[in-house]
């Protein structure tokens, strides 16, 4: 049953869920994966987190004569025919919550296509804008734009006591068996099995499938620790506390 999480809180050794009509699960290890609403508690609003607006296009395949058989991708992507038609997209805009469908957006698409496959352009008869189908969605960005995918710090907690750059990253604030799983902007199809299983290794006490030096990328925690003068310490994320 689809229900909405409004809090979370550690009680004992497990983590609760809590919705608008109370307790909605209780585990000893959270995993939150939810875009940009995975910033809504408190334990993680430091994690900076952007939603950054695609709209796709929705061509008729009986606008073109002009066959597509694979998938092309340059700086946009279009698709072989589906249910008679091709989508085209996505445009990416970071500064823009406007949920309609825009003619401009289906412009930008279309103007992706005439660079991309310009035999298929130019067999288009004249398009209005206006009337074209297509569909708007969100993606959750960082400000590298990598995903963040590991275990969290109390941010309250290392705000109030700054440790010293030299500090053992396994004597941090660490909240137990928390961990996020977000942030992977237009690369979710290719990123999120490899953070999925990045997360089970550390959640297992398994060895970590990348090498240290992409753990320490994606850590969650690498903005705030950054914005508080602990670079280093970013480094040192990468062991995975126990």
């Amino acid at each position: 049953v689809s229900t909405e999480a409004l809090n979370i809180q550690r009680v004992g050794d497990e983590w609760q869920v809590i919705g608008v009509d109370g307790l909605l699960e209780t585990a000893p290890v959270l995993v939150i994966a939810a875009a940009t609403d995975s910033a809504r508690f408190d334990l993680t609003a430091h994690l900076p987190l952007q939603n950054v607006r695609g709209q796709i296009t929705l061509l008729p395949a009986a606008a073109t004569d002009v066959p597509l058989n694979p998938i092309v991708c340059s700086d946009g992507y279009i698709s072989p025919a589906v249910q008679g038609r091709h989508c085209l997209g996505a445009t990416f805009d970071a500064d823009d919550a406007d949920t309609s469908v825009k003619a401009q957006d289906h412009a930008s698409n279309l103007a992706m296509l005439a660079r991309t496959l310009p035999a298929m352009h130019a067999s288009l008869p004249p398009l209005d804008f206006d009337t074209l189908e297509g569909r708007t969605a969100f993606r959750a960005a960082t400000p590298d734009y990598l995903p963040m995918a590991g275990p969290v710090l109390d941010a309250a907690a290392l705000q109030a006591q700054p440790p010293r750059h030299t500090a053992n990253p396994a004597d941090l604030p660490w909240l137990p068996g928390l961990y996020v799983n977000t942030g992977h902007g237009s690369k979710g199809l290719i990123n999120a099995p490899l953070c999925a299983e990045m997360l089970a290794s550390a959640i297992a006490g398994e060895p970590a499938p990348v090498d240290s030096k992409l753990l320490a990328a994606l850590d969650p925690n690498r903005f705030l620790l950054r914005s508080m003068g602990l670079k280093r310490l970013v480094l040192g994320l990468a062991a995975y506390p126990s």
